[in-house]
């Protein structure tokens, strides 16, 4: 585990408290221990918490979430043999399960450090679905302290990217707003037709204007409240911009389109 001067370092670099550095390493010895399993080359790693591990993107995260066509069965094995290598380094980790249903299965970290007030909850989220873009496979390179790198399979940037705009349009979280506006503020392009196809497994029709509607209508409040937490302090300046930015982007796109 790290030790108090490590935490305290991360901390102090990446301008973010030490409840959440200590996290993200839990987080990272998940994945490690998760990727050294056989059969665990088809769960690919997706959403915020991959974007920021496998981009450097700058927002911190509290979920991981994955695809797979593994039955429950299979993925509660998986699990309970990470489970096990994890509770070396972590006594007392639990994963615990919260839900099982037709799409998916959700699960909960949950670990009780002795030098943390608070316990540690992350949420495991394993869902069905098809992969439309080839997985690709990567070497997750870190800071944090780790006994060896792990090589992480996951969806594609653009099919990520996809999945963030249908969240927009879906569910609409801070955490989305953020990840959209980081991803074209750096130069990546959406893929309209992989968010309809996308939008399409969930008989939900992608219109454009009703996107633009939902990020105009999200209040400015609720926006600073998801994301002021994950972001590091350097960064929170930003959150009154996203909302204006995201829309002008978007906007240009589709005029491009």
């Amino acid at each position: 585990m790290m030790t108090q001067s490590q935490i305290a370092e991360l901390s102090h670099y990446y301008h973010i408290d030490e409840f959440t550095i200590r996290r993200e390493h839990i987080q990272i010895l998940f994945l490690n221990s998760l990727y050294q399993q056989s059969e665990a080359g088809q769960i690919y790693f997706k959403g915020g918490t991959a974007l920021r591990l496998l981009y450097q993107f700058t927002r911190f995260s509290e979920d991981l979430d994955f695809t797979t066509s593994y039955s429950h069965e299979k993925i509660k094995k998986i699990l309970s043999d990470v489970e096990a290598s994890l509770q070396y380094d972590l006594p007392g980790l639990q994963i615990i399960l919260l839900y099982a249903g037709t799409k998916g299965v959700r699960y909960r970290i949950k670990y009780e450090a002795p030098d943390f007030k608070y316990p540690f909850v992350i949420r495991l989220d394993l869902s069905g679905g098809k992969i439309y873009e080839p997985p690709e496979t990567t070497v997750l390179s870190t800071r944090f302290p780790v006994g060896q790198l792990p090589i992480i399979t996951h969806l594609a940037k653009k099919e990520m990217f996809a999945e963030k705009i249908c969240a927009l349009y879906e569910r609409s979280k801070g955490r989305d707003f953020f990840d959209a506006w980081y991803l074209l503020k750096n130069g990546e392009q959406p893929d309209w037709i992989l968010i309809k196809k996308k939008l399409h497994e969930v008989k939900n029709n992608f219109k454009q204007s009703v996107l633009l509607k939902k990020i105009v209508s999200f209040p400015d409040r609720q926006l600073q409240q998801d994301l002021a937490q994950f972001l590091p302090r350097t960064q929170k300046k930003t959150i009154p911009l996203i909302k204006k930015e995201l829309m002008q982007l978007l906007t240009c796109l589709s005029k491009q389109d």
